[in-house]
């Protein structure tokens, strides 16, 4: 008997179908992955399962957890199954932490709430409980306290707390919706094997929605592919990496394992010039009379952006890219050394600067102030135009970035909230290329998009330099993404740059250790086909 059994179920949200007769079973110990584009589902099914729909959703069908039919439960059942029967992980640890209360004190709060009827825990067994989940994870008390709060945590560690506060009343089942879609390779992993050893450790079974295949080759026992609110094929995953039987699942295959194409560009003299850049963080004193210690942060970092260069950093969260890239922009000071934009020094406030490089960033809704219009939204920029366009100028100027980006000119009349992911990442490009600047900073540009929109926008990316002739600096953790849209690579461990080079030259055959380990920690897509997995050791026949 399957110990999660959702039958035919339907949803709708204010009359509008979202899930279609879907039907999926998950048994304890397994792992099934439910996979596809953003907007086809796979969130929705989970919550739906967790019982966390929004208002106005009608549902129809079944969800079964070892036989009890889920739908049929009021709130007050439904609390008593969240966090004892089931858990969830979701995709962006900070937005479900709160950031007043220590880890310690949310992780042991599901004890207090979930206890389904049990004689209380003494204090003594609770923060047993507690140490004992904890260390679990990967965060014992004595490397990482209790008391300390998210913010003072990396990203893989608040993921950790999240997995931690599913897991400590040991649920039956367990719903993980991308859970490392924005860790480093390195931590991705490492996630990954903790949710594989929880499943094995603790006879769970696990719903992990992912459109990340790779994640998927590496997880799964079983695959459900959905497209608009309906599977369109589920079964073995061995079976359907080897031989894929709908066109909507290798058309995500070909995209997962797509590399742009990179026209060659001619790459002219220096156009930012970073020498010696160093950046220190004073920490708290450890005593009134012993200097203030310092966290560097940056340790002269040098390097140089040729015009029409398209260059990658790549590192593990912590490495110091983010540091790097406020730096560049002029969002922060830097402690020594300098940084030139085509000769002249990078400053804060100085419209030259911002005139001539400019940023997209990881999440475009974020970036964009969602009362305004697309058109006012991507024209911002003309404000550092000594004469910026007006009239009939600037709609002419908003209708070509528009057309650049393969958006209709019409859609600048419409709000933000009205786009898809990928299309909010076309818009946060037109807005950077608007007042043609000889520099974009694209820092983690597609870690959020589902694969085919990811290459689609990855195609765009490598088409600017020859287009706009700009050079760029594509920011990501994802070696295999940075492999097809960069010439040359730098890799930061640190802050410092350990490596830099021929993206090829880098990536196969590294001479530094920690690229190797980087190399070897990314999820790979298999080559499909029954021949080809069994060689790359994917899956092997018994």
């Amino acid at each position: 008997m399957s110990l999660l059994d959702i039958r035919a179920l339907g949803v709708t949200i204010r009359g509008i179908p979202v899930l279609h007769d879907l039907s999926l079973s998950v048994a304890r110990g397994e792992i099934v992955a439910l996979t596809g584009e953003s907007g086809s589902g796979k969130s929705m099914t989970a919550l739906a399962t967790i019982g966390l729909l929004p208002q106005g959703a009608a549902t129809s069908g079944q969800i079964l957890l070892d036989g009890t039919d889920l739908l049929t439960l009021d709130e007050a059942q439904m609390c008593a199954r969240r966090g004892n029967a089931m858990g969830m992980v979701f995709q962006e640890p900070m937005t479900a932490l709160n950031p007043l209360q220590t880890i310690g004190r949310q992780v042991g709060e599901t004890l207090r709430l979930h206890r389904a009827g049990e004689t209380s825990l003494s204090s003594a067994q609770a923060d047993a409980l507690l140490a004992e989940t904890l260390a679990r994870v990967g965060l014992p008390p004595d490397r990482v306290p209790p008391d300390r709060y998210p913010h003072q945590l990396s990203g893989g560690q608040r993921q950790r707390v999240v997995i931690a506060m599913a897991i400590i009343r040991r649920p039956a089942l367990l719903i993980a919706d991308e859970p490392t879609t924005a860790l480093d390779v390195t931590t991705q992993a490492r996630i990954l094997d903790l949710l594989k050893g929880l499943v094995t450790d603790y006879d769970m079974g696990l719903l992990m929605i992912t459109h990340d295949l790779a994640v998927v080759a590496r997880m799964a026992d079983r695959i459900a592919v959905l497209r608009k609110g309906e599977i369109v094929e589920q079964g073995a995953a061995r079976d359907v990496f080897r031989q894929a039987g709908h066109p909507y699942t290798r058309a995500l295959f070909d995209a997962s394992g797509h590399r742009a194409t990179l026209p060659k560009v001619p790459q002219r003299g220096p156009l930012l010039r970073v020498q010696d850049v160093s950046r220190d963080y004073p920490m708290r004193r450890t005593g009134l009379f012993r200097p203030r210690p310092v966290f560097q942060a940056l340790k002269g970092i040098s390097f140089d952006i040729r015009r029409g260069e398209r260059l990658g950093l790549v590192g593990e969260s912590g490495s110091g890219k983010s540091t790097l890239i406020r730096a560049i922009l002029g969002l922060d000071p830097i402690s020594g050394g300098q940084i030139t934009l085509d000769g002249r020094p990078v400053r804060a406030g100085d419209p030259a600067t911002r005139r001539h490089m400019q940023a997209v960033f990881q999440d475009p809704y974020s970036s964009f102030n969602p009362r305004h219009s697309v058109a006012r939204l991507i024209s911002e920029p003309f404000h550092l135009l000594e004469d910026p366009p007006t009239g009939a100028a600037r709609q002419a100027a908003i209708a070509e970035v528009m057309t650049a980006v393969n958006m209709s000119p019409k859609d600048a009349e419409k709000y933000i909230h009205a786009f898809s992911g990928g299309q909010r990442q076309r818009i946060a490009i037109a807005r950077a290329l608007i007042i043609r600047p000889d520099l974009i900073l694209f820092d983690e540009a597609v870690s959020a998009l589902d694969v085919r929109v990811r290459a689609q926008i990855l195609d765009l990316i490598a088409d600017l330099s020859p287009r706009y002739g700009l050079a760029y600096l594509f920011v990501r953790h994802d070696l295999s993404v940075v492999r097809g849209v960069t010439d040359r690579v730098l890799v930061m461990q640190a802050g410092e740059i350990v490596e830099q080079g021929p993206t090829g030259q880098v990536l196969e055959n590294p001479a530094h250790p920690y690229i190797r380990e980087l190399v070897d920690a990314a999820p790979r897509l298999p080559e499909f086909g029954a021949q080809a997995l069994t060689q790359q050791g994917v899956w092997d026949d018994a």
